[in-house]
């Protein structure tokens, strides 16, 4: 329960697990439209979830409330099966109550102290009180009252229209159908609705409905034009840059497609924005942030607004789980790139970090954002200001202003003046800097890249190596569907540093991290630390913080 627990690292997990179930429950009935509630009390940490599916069938109902038990079949239609986001939701709690109603009969659970009790040293069991209840007025769904054991979680600091967007772009609530259709009058839509409520710390409630339908960039920045709509006002004629200009600037352009291979058809929606400034008018648009917020503007802080990135979403639910996209030429303008794949054969880790796809999915994935990505690049130069290279001055601009933000590393042992900054590409280039000037005495590098599955092939002595850089070990993780394919795979981890979180995360995850000596054994040369999970053969970490600091 630990290690599951410690699987969801994300602020909006719990609300994401709920939707799911949800939404999967009115999917079941088709009698009515669906309807989802949620109703949050911060001053009291409680939450309250309904829907009006078709609830859960009492028949196999206790298998839920025991470690990785389903009531769901193993089928293509079903978004989870590992039986995983229940517990969490219980085991996050201080008291839990749920009430359900079905066909075959209703019932009600409770569970009392759960988080509590899996903190704690006790050996007593703990125990769920599950009895059958009536069902006078015939309803049909699920009911939940929680309150949960962390009083300060983010979710209680958020405004109601910040819940919302959350709700919106992060939870099954933000449903992907419509977004595969050109027009939005026509095609596949959830036919569901939420109703959100908020009660504030004076005991004021908000309370609106809105349609279950994701949250596009193009929704809020509505001056906009699509690849098609540009490529059909210049069919027949050859526009000068001063109307290629006047037709884009200042417009987020956008496109969507299907990618075909093997039998599958993988769905994309892409975006670029004028500048990396438009996340930040977005929010405000949307009133989620402050004209005040926008030197702190990023996606660690306010994790509830819109950012760049290429995000995965499957069976009509967005994942959040992100595609590690390094761009081919002008490199600058992810910052302003957004795209959504939509993969129905992708299936979760347990909990949500990343999904358990192979390294030719993944480089599908990369292929799909790689080809939106160039297609927008013949546009730069008139989406913004003034035809010719202006344009591309000004993104200069936004680049370097960011940049001169980012801490000095302040160290003779590198040519670099910026600190890495999470950044890969970075901690690679650090790393191929200090192997020119001979630090990695007896390693002989093959590729780098090589069919875009590991970053660095080479030979250490006479042994071949596999190595992966990344910021920190946390990254690692999210990448690898299982521990088990982390360790055949890999066998040397350059990462920036080896942080807290690094450590915590290993140990939830019961990964053994062990600092050398200089005395002990290792493959690869000046390595600091070894990784190591029974039955496995270890991982070697490099460090580049302490080698050139």
């Amino acid at each position: 329960l630990n290690g599951m627990i410690g699987s969801y690292d994300k602020p909006w997990d719990l609300f994401a697990e709920l939707a799911q179930n949800s939404i999967e429950s009115t999917r079941q009935q088709s009698s009515f439209r669906g309807l989802i509630e949620y109703k949050i009390n911060p001053v009291q940490a409680l939450i309250m979830a309904k829907d009006n599916g078709v609830g859960i069938d009492p028949l196999g109902a206790e298998e839920l409330f025991v470690p990785f038990g389903t009531n769901k079949d193993s089928n293509f239609d079903t978004i989870g099966e590992k039986g995983v986001g229940l517990k969490y939701v219980i085991f996050s709690t201080r008291k839990f109550l749920m009430e359900s109603h079905h066909d075959n009969g209703s019932f009600q659970v409770e569970v009392n102290g759960a988080a509590e009790w899996l903190k704690s040293d006790s050996i007593d069991e703990l125990y769920f009180n599950l009895t059958q209840i009536k069902n006078p007025s015939d309803v049909r769904g699920v009911n939940i009252i929680m309150t949960l054991d962390n009083n300060e979680d983010p979710l209680f600091d958020l405004s109601f229209e910040q819940l919302k967007v959350l709700l919106l772009t992060k939870t099954a609530i933000g449903s992907t159908k419509k977004v595969w259709t050109k027009n939005k009058d026509e095609g596949e839509s959830e036919d569901c609705e939420c109703k959100l409520t908020l009660i504030t710390p004076y005991g004021k409630e908000i309370s609106k409905r809105f349609e279950c339908r994701y949250l596009l960039p193009t929704d809020v920045l509505t001056k906009k034009i699509s690849i098609e709509e540009y490529d059909e006002w210049k069919t027949g004629r050859e526009p000068t840059d001063i109307q290629r200009r006047t037709k884009l600037k200042d417009k987020v352009i956008y496109n969507q497609g299907t990618y075909s291979t093997s039998g599958r058809d993988i769905r994309y929606w892409s975006c670029i924005l004028p500048s990396s400034d438009q996340w930040f008018e977005a929010g405000k648009l949307l009133k989620i942030i402050g004209e005040d917020d926008k030197d702190n503007y990023s996606e660690d802080v306010y994790f509830y607004g819109l950012h760049a990135g290429v995000f995965l979403s499957t069976k009509g639910m967005p994942t959040t789980v992100t595609v590690d996209f390094h761009p081919k030429g002008d490199a600058g303008y992810k910052i302003q790139f957004f795209a959504l794949i939509e993969d129905d054969n992708l299936t979760f880790d347990i909990g949500r970090k990343g999904a358990s796809v192979g390294p030719k999915t993944i480089t599908m994935y990369k292929k799909i954002a790689q080809q939106e990505f160039s297609k927008y690049l013949h546009y730069k130069r008139f989406i913004r200001g003034n035809a010719g290279n202006i344009i591309d001055r000004f993104a200069k601009q936004d680049l370097f202003s960011e940049i001169s933000k980012l801490p000095d590393m302040n160290s003779k042992g590198t040519s670099f003046i910026k600190r890495p900054n999470k950044q890969e590409a970075t901690v690679a280039a650090i790393f191929y800097e200090q192997m020119g000037k001979g630090v990695f005495d007896g390693f002989q590098p093959y590729i780098s890249g090589y069919r875009d599955t590991y970053d660095l092939t080479g030979r250490a002595g006479e042994q071949n190596v596999v190595i992966e850089f990344k910021y920190a070990l946390d990254a690692l993780f999210k990448d690898f569907g299982t521990i088990t394919k982390m360790f055949e795979d890999i066998d040397v981890v350059v990462i920036w540093e080896l942080t807290e979180i690094d450590r915590t995360k290993s140990k939830e995850r019961n990964i053994y991290l062990e600092e050398l000596s200089d005395s002990d054994r290792r493959v690869f040369p000046k390595v600091q630390y070894i990784m190591q999970v029974e039955h496995a053969r270890p991982i070697e970490i490099l460090e580049l913080k302490r080698l050139v600091a």
